[in-house]
């Protein structure tokens, strides 16, 4: 393809050398204009390589007004705004304006000619060059006369006044040039006036714009200052160390303590005289009729009983909902080796998910705002438990039937084992179901590996998961459904149930502390079944109370063959292995139920530091904290975390090990840390916390 030549214009003009060369002459440099002149253009080079950097801080699109200097007599005008805009080249084609730098009017140019009329001696030369080459109103005026200065296409550079012969025109013609030229500048007076919007952070951190690594550093180091110095007081309360308040107190009470050591007898005396005085004062009110005194009696009586009566108190919460998106938080642990790293998972627990993806949090006290490392998969994480022997190793359930283990010393959301990811002959097989939990199970330094995987299902299998070439699993358990007593129309008319299915989904898994070669686990059926890790055909034992599915399964720290269970039929059961006298051996020792709750238990835990206190999250919100020495039939705290907030379903509840401090996660993605007052903190030997246990289960009732 050709296409046309551009179309030229020839003009003929009268010149001699002197004019070409007055007119490409160059008015010579100033030596210190040259220097700014090259640092500026450092600069600029400097600055056009730091912003292609991601997450610079610099921006080009200044959000704030160029600052001005002000009118030599004090006074602002009307025009400094509109005087800012038309400097910045905003001016529509079609008309020009001028602004006189010093009275600041408007001069229009004429209409005939184009030229500007009026001193521009108040702009420098770089302002007037711009408006020489603006475009006037007798460029679009097809009226004009042939042959005025404006038809060669650009106006002319003279200030002189021309002729009234060249500038006469019919007054019609100037009258309507002028309300173009007036109305042309309401509008653009209009948009000078109006405010552009201003980003209040120009400069974010996400996915498009990464923290320099330069800056990275520092910054955390700086973000953890910050929590530290909000979230002291809570720190405090957390460690169980007294806040600044407590402390102060504590001094005020020694410095009048030793004030009164060192008042002498006589003041002792006075004294006395004066609480006799007013213990005769007090007898007279009371004779008198007055109730204020019995009132602040009891008031007075009523807060020392507040004050030693077990609570809970709310420290802070670990939330970050642009990250959780309203996931579920579906387990909770605690860091074996940093028992202040808390593990969070999340995923989407209803049974048509409507948000795909999960997350596993690693929150610290160092910054309760914002996790300290994310971890994000494509499917729901349902269950997550730490490694005993190796505390940077992290296994983890999903919802689509897979079990993940993460290396945390890699810096990579990929795991370095998957079920179903190696070629091994082996491994070709997963989980089919939903994965409720993960347990790591100590087996001894003495023995090889010194600790094995387990994992429990909903479709039916108890898998162990070895580590020697890749990720291979084997069957432990093939859980078979059974007959429950408890369960629908059994317990009412005493039929046998239609079995639709042959196997029973696994809900949760547990071993005990000291014996590695058993495990409970329990079912949808409400059934908890015993069962060795040597074979895999027959249960060892099977317990009979819960009437609904059991959702956890968890022994007792201190002696193994206790544990409890929690269900869907609104309790929690003590149970025992091994036989005690007057109780039958497949029934629950002790059924745990508050009177006005009528929800699913959804989890349940013991305390690592004392054997008969555990804790409960319930469906409609609350979290119980029960002590079996104390109060065997009612719970010492019923607390609901955030009360001022629409209460949400509790999924999991764990104690700290380190902090006598309960931590709760809930339906919404938000886990509430709270702090326990006034229970049993008390150090007992191993020996000793049995006796208690033993005295609990064995009493009389």
């Amino acid at each position: 393809l050709t296409a046309n030549p551009p179309s030229t214009e020839t003009v003929e003009v009268n010149a001699n050398g002197w004019d070409i060369w007055d007119t490409f002459a160059i008015d010579p440099v100033p030596k210190h204009d040259q220097i700014q002149q090259a640092c500026a253009k450092e600069s600029a080079a400097s600055v056009a390589v730091a912003i292609k950097k991601p997450g610079c801080l610099f921006t080009l699109n200044e959000p704030y007004p160029a600052p001005e200097l002000a009118p030599p007599d004090g006074a602002a005008t009307k025009n400094d705004s509109t005087r800012r805009g038309n400097r910045s080249g905003k001016v529509r084609s079609g008309v020009s304006t001028v602004f006189g730098g010093s009275t600041g009017s408007t001069r229009l140019p004429d209409q005939t000619t184009g030229l500007y009329s009026g001193q521009t001696t108040g702009l420098g030369m770089d302002e007037t060059k711009k408006i020489q080459t603006l475009p006037t109103v007798g460029e679009h005026d097809t009226t004009a006369p042939v042959g005025a200065a404006h038809s060669t296409g650009r106006p002319s550079t003279s200030s002189q006044q021309l002729s009234p012969t060249e500038t006469a025109l019919p007054t019609e013609v100037n009258m309507s040039a002028e309300s173009k030229a007036e109305e042309t500048i309401e509008e653009i007076l209009a948009e000078a006036a109006e405010p552009e919007p201003v980003d209040v952070m120009p400069w974010k951190v996400g996915i498009d714009t990464p923290i320099p690594e330069e800056i990275h550093g520092s910054l955390r180091a700086m973000e953890r200052i910050v929590a530290q110095n909000v979230f002291h007081r809570q720190h405090m309360i957390y460690r169980n160390y007294p806040t600044l308040e407590e402390l102060a107190k504590l001094d005020e009470q020694r410095v009048a303590e030793e004030e009164e050591e060192a008042s002498g007898v006589g003041d002792v005396g006075a004294s006395s005289d004066a609480l006799n005085a007013s213990r005769s004062v007090g007898v007279a009110l009371e004779g008198d009729g007055s109730n204020d005194s019995g009132a602040g009696e009891v008031e007075e009586t009523s807060r020392e009983d507040n004050s030693t009566k077990p609570s809970l108190e709310d420290l802070f919460c670990f939330n970050a909902p642009q990250l959780t998106q309203g996931l579920t938080v579906t387990c909770a642990e605690w860091n074996r080796h940093n028992q202040d790293l808390l593990a969070v998972s999340y995923g989407d627990t209803t049974p048509v998910p409507m948000t795909q993806g999960g997350l596993v949090l690693f929150w610290s006290l160092k910054n309760p705002t914002y996790p300290e490392r994310v971890l994000r998969t494509r499917h729901g994480i349902t269950a997550l438990h730490f490694s005993t022997s190796n505390a940077n190793m992290v296994a983890a359930g999903t919802s689509e039937g897979s079990v993940m283990i993460w290396d945390l010393r890699r810096p990579t959301d990929v795991p370095v084992l998957r079920s179903g990811s190696s070629v091994s002959a082996n491994n070709d097989k997963k989980h089919t179901d939903i994965v409720w939990e993960t347990r790591w199970v100590a087996q001894g330094h003495d023995k090889q590996p010194p600790e094995l995987l387990v994992s429990v299902s909903s479709d039916g299998n108890v898998l162990q998961w070895s580590m020697k070439k890749g990720l291979e699993q084997t069957l432990l358990m093939s859980l078979k459904r059974l007959q429950n007593p408890h369960l629908g129309a059994n317990s009412v008319y005493g039929h046998k149930e239609g079995v639709i299915f042959r196997k029973s989904s696994g809900l949760c898994v547990d071993f005990p502390r000291h014996d590695p070669s058993t495990y409970l686990v329990g079912t949808e059926d409400g059934l908890v079944h015993r069962c060795s890790t040597s074979y895999n055909e027959q249960y060892l034992d099977t317990y009979y109370g819960h009437s609904a599915a059991v959702y956890k399964v968890r022994c007792n720290p201190f002696m193994s063959y206790a544990f409890l269970t929690c269900s869907a039929d609104w309790t929690v059961q003590l149970w025992t292995t091994k036989p005690v006298p007057g109780h039958q051996a497949d029934a629950p020792l002790l059924t745990f139920k508050s009177a006005d709750l009528f929800d699913a238990v959804n989890d349940v835990s013991w305390s690592p530091h004392i054997s008969t206190t555990f804790a409960a999250a319930m469906d409609d919100g609350r979290v119980e904290l029960w002590d079996l020495a104390e109060k065997p039939l009612d719970p010492i705290v019923v607390h609901y975390p955030q009360a001022d907030k629409p209460q949400q379903r509790r999924t999991c509840v764990r104690f700290s090990p380190n902090s006598p401090v309960l931590v709760a996660g809930d339906y919404g993605g938000s886990v509430d840390v709270m702090r326990m007052y006034n229970t049993n903190q008390s150090y007992y030997s191993d020996q000793e916390q049995q006796d208690r246990l033993n005295a609990v289960m064995v009493k009389k009732r």
